[in-house]
C-alpha cells in the first residue's frame, strides 16, 4: 500500500462536498430554509402560502446566502467575523508592572518637590529621573488630588492637577 506524507503547515484544507461548496457553504444555504420553515408555520394563515411568507423568505434567503459567497478563498461570513472582531476590540491597553505594590519598600528614594519648568521653555521629552516618578506615583494614588487629562494636536498630553 502506498503511503504519503503531509505536512504539518497544512491546516486549512476543506472538503469539498458537492461542486465547489464546503459543509459551512451547506449549512449556510440550508440556514434559511428552516428560517422560511419556521415562517411558514408561525405567521398567519397557517401552514398557507402567502405573498408575505414569499417575500419575507426570500429577503432572507438573499441575506444569508450572500453569506456563503467565497472572496479571497474565505467566506464573507469569515470575513464579517473578523471585521467585528476588529471593530471591537479594546483601543488602549495599559499594563505597568511598576505599581507601588510591587516596589521595595525599604528602597533609597526619597520623594523629591517636583520644580515647575520656566512657561517659554517647551520640553516635549523630559527624562523622569525615579524620585520624581515616585512622587508622580504618589500623586496618582492620591485621593485628595484630582487630575486631568487632555489630548494635544500633536500626540502630546495636557495634564492638570487638581486639589479637592
Amino acid at each position: 500500500m502506498k503511503s504519503t506524507i503531509i505536512p504539518a503547515q497544512i491546516t486549512t484544507v476543506e472538503d469539498k462536498i458537492t461542486n465547489n461548496l464546503s459543509l459551512t457553504q451547506l449549512i449556510i444555504l440550508i440556514f434559511p430554509v428552516f428560517i422560511s420553515f419556521i415562517l411558514y408555520i408561525l405567521i398567519p394563515p397557517f401552514f398557507k402560502l402567502s405573498i408575505i411568507k414569499i417575500i419575507m423568505s426570500s429577503i432572507i434567503f438573499i441575506l444569508i446566502g450572500s453569506l456563503a459567497i467565497r472572496i479571497n478563498n474565505k467566506l464573507l461570513i469569515t470575513w464579517l467575523v473578523l471585521l467585528l472582531r476588529y471593530y471591537h476590540r479594546e483601543s488602549f491597553y495599559v499594563f505597568n508592572k511598576n505599581q507601588l505594590i510591587y516596589r521595595d519598600k525599604n528602597s533609597n528614594i526619597t520623594p523629591v518637590k517636583l520644580q515647575n519648568p520656566p512657561k517659554n521653555i517647551r520640553n516635549k521629552h523630559r527624562k523622569i529621573y525615579p524620585q520624581k516618578k515616585l512622587l508622580l506615583d504618589n500623586l496618582i494614588n492620591n485621593p485628595m488630588i484630582y487630575l486631568s487629562f487632555k489630548n494635544t494636536k500633536k500626540r502630546g498630553w495636557y495634564v492638570n492637577i487638581y486639589k479637592k
